[in-house]
């Protein structure tokens, strides 16, 4: 029996050093990343400086298109880290850190309840190097955390699954497990748990009903809902006390109803985009992607792979057919994917063999090597276009390393070792995203005019207040504090003419009626700094000016 435990805990306790070499390099390394995650670590910011753990607010305005969990969860890590926490941004994704690492445990634990260990884990190890999670995990907003609430829920529904299958009942404890990772996911992104679950129980149900009856029943529904109620309704009277009955459905109704409805924010594609960016978002899972979905079809009548089709399936198309479409809506699927692709590429039947050696697997093969070989050149390339040759030669030998991986993938897949590349693509992954995270991407200085602007503002001998014109970036708030004024030329000209050593930022756009202004005003301008930079999130470049008043305005003057 120990040896037994032993079996099982042993890889799931190596999957924790994977993902520190997966998530650890670059998450304090990488400044804030517009817009959506300084928008989310200011709101926790304020919410912790403020003690009010109600209303989550950016600056002045109230932050209620998502609900509180997440806020909840960074401040914490910001109390945990104490002083040294505040303005880094690092503090504030560690909760999406932790969440990734829960949801590739998770995964692992589902996997052992129908495959052998090593599919569970290579399954673990996919979803843990995906591109979208690693990503995720980087980033300080829900979807990492989200994902953790989905597999404790989808793992406590598979439990529920194998007892009802054998006419049992199942735990009390599984149930409450179940609900109450339906009410973590609802504060932390509303309805996307719940509706992952339902999903995966209406297909179930059109699979077996008699077994969809009894899971139902082991849900202990008349129980779980009022648990779920009891876990959420405590915030929503509190912030319906505070801001209205109407605030929270009235703003998650403004998020959600235009996403349904139609493209948001231009943030739109049609049908069938999320499988076109798979091979990448998936990567270096994506290796078994087509061969997992046709072994899991041939066996689908098998109690795993039925399940995770379940969950796998009717999730993908929802999100396909949502006109609104981010690359993160999917991720709630991947878990299901992983693991089929593990079984697929660890146990592959031979009445497949033939599919594999197939002229257009070999291709999809060639075009995973290749896209391989551009993650890996990719920062090189970036680098040197951006003029920074030290950094592009500091990216080139990960880059290499990638390339020879990709090669000997490719290589593996060619004689039909499909196993082989299967743990080749994983030693890729923390290949590739090590270097680029931890020291290509943070030293990409253009990417980053935020993080320049706010360190010349800091860099002043003494506290001054700032003002910004044309340039509303949150990550830009986020680094220069919460007291950042976001003005007009006009009312710029006058807090420079009301605040003797008051600094003011402008755009290039901005800056001929800035000028004027303050002429008109009679305040005499001291340039201090201008910087170049990418506005990745716009498109294109950005030119960035400080100044200050080199004396203040006269009162015999203009204005």
């Amino acid at each position: 029996m120990l040896s037994s435990r032993r079996a099982v805990w042993w890889p799931a306790a190596l999957l924790v050093p994977l993902c520190a070499a997966l998530y650890g390099p670059g998450l304090f390394a990488l400044p804030p990343i517009d817009r959506d995650e300084p928008r989310y670590a200011q709101a926790a910011r304020q919410m912790l400086e403020s003690g009010d753990w109600t209303v989550p607010r950016v600056q002045a305005a109230e932050r209620l298109i998502k609900p509180v969990g997440i806020y909840w969860l960074q401040a914490a890590a910001l109390r945990a880290g104490g002083a040294q926490a505040r303005g880094v941004i690092g503090a504030h994704r560690v909760p999406s850190a932790l969440g990734a690492l829960a949801a590739v445990l998770g995964t692992y634990w589902i996997g052992r309840r129908w495959f052998v260990a090593r599919v569970a884990w290579l399954g673990a190890a996919w979803l843990a190097a995906s591109a979208l999670l690693v990503v995720e995990a980087h980033l300080a907003t829900t979807d990492a955390v989200l994902l953790a609430a989905i597999v404790a829920a989808q793992g406590s529904l598979a439990a529920l699954r194998a007892a009802a299958r054998r006419g049992r009942m199942g735990s009390a404890r599984v149930t409450a497990a179940f609900w109450l990772a339906q009410a973590a996911g609802i504060l932390i992104k509303g309805p996307v748990s719940p509706l992952v679950s339902a999903l995966t129980l209406g297909a179930l149900a059109l699979a077996d009903r008699v077994v969809a009856g009894r899971l139902v029943r082991a849900l202990r529904p008349w129980w779980g809902i009022p648990l779920v109620a009891a876990c959420v309704a405590p915030w929503v009277i509190a912030l319906a006390a505070t801001a209205g009955w109407r605030a929270l459905p009235s703003a998650m109704a403004a998020d959600i109803a235009p996403k349904l409805a139609g493209v948001h924010e231009s943030h739109g594609g049609p049908p069938g985009l999320y499988l076109l960016i798979a091979p990448a978002t998936f990567w270096p899972g994506s290796l078994a992607m087509v061969v997992a979905v046709a072994t899991a079809w041939r066996r689908r009548r098998r109690p795993g792979e039925r399940f995770l089709l379940a969950w796998l399936v009717p999730t993908w198309l929802v999100f396909e057919c949502v006109p609104t479409k981010l690359p993160n809506y999917v991720l709630p699927a991947f878990p299901a994917l992983a693991l089929l692709a593990a079984r697929a590429a660890l146990s592959t039947p031979e009445k497949m063999r033939p599919r594999i050696e197939h002229a257009a697997m070999r291709a999809l093969w060639v075009g995973w090597a290749g896209l391989t070989a551009v993650l890996g050149l990719a920062p090189a390339v970036a680098a040197s276009w951006l003029g920074l040759h030290r950094v592009a030669a500091g990216a080139a030998l990960p880059a290499l390393a990638a390339i020879a991986l990709a090669a000997a993938c490719l290589y593996q897949c060619w004689h039909r070792k499909l196993a082989a590349a299967a743990w080749t693509s994983a030693l890729a992954a923390v290949t590739v995203y090590a270097p680029l995270l931890q020291w290509t991407l943070p030293h990409l200085d253009p990417l980053w005019i935020s993080r320049a602007a706010a360190a010349r503002v800091a860099a002043r001998a003494r506290e001054q207040p700032l003002a910004v014109v044309g340039y509303a970036e949150p990550s830009l708030v986020f680094l220069a504090g919460s007291d950042v004024a976001l003005l007009d030329a006009g009312a710029a000209a006058d807090f420079l003419a009301l605040h003797e050593h008051g600094l003011v930022l402008v755009t290039a756009d901005q800056l001929g009626a800035f000028v004027a202004a303050t002429a008109a005003r009679g305040v005499v301008l001291r340039n201090l700094w201008s910087e170049r930079g990418v506005n990745y999130t716009s498109g294109g470049w950005v030119d960035l000016q400080l100044f200050t008043a080199a004396r203040p305005p006269s009162r015999d003057g203009p204005g």
